[in-house]
């Protein structure tokens, strides 16, 4: 499946967007796409850092009384002040 089309409309539909990626649950991005005024952004770096963030959660919800976590929904990651 073709991901960067459907990663431009996004981030040209979000109002302040800089970025948009899929991503495995390692932190490797599948596809990303980044406006040009955002390519000083440490695009690859966050998405690291939010993968350990997610398999946490998913090792944490995985308890007998949690069930399981086999997928995530997007969200945004918003950088900068404001």
């Amino acid at each position: 499946m073709a991901f960067l089309p459907i990663l431009q409309e996004i981030v040209r539909s979000v109002e302040g967007a800089l970025a948009c990626s899929v991503m495995g649950f390692d932190g490797i991005a599948v596809e990303s796409f980044q406006v040009d005024g955002a390519s000083d952004m440490e695009l690859q770096s966050t998405l690291v850092e939010y993968a350990a963030i997610l398999a946490q959660a998913a090792t944490r919800s995985a308890s007998p009384r949690r069930g399981s976590t086999p997928s995530c929904n997007p969200f945004p990651i918003r950088l900068g002040s404001g």
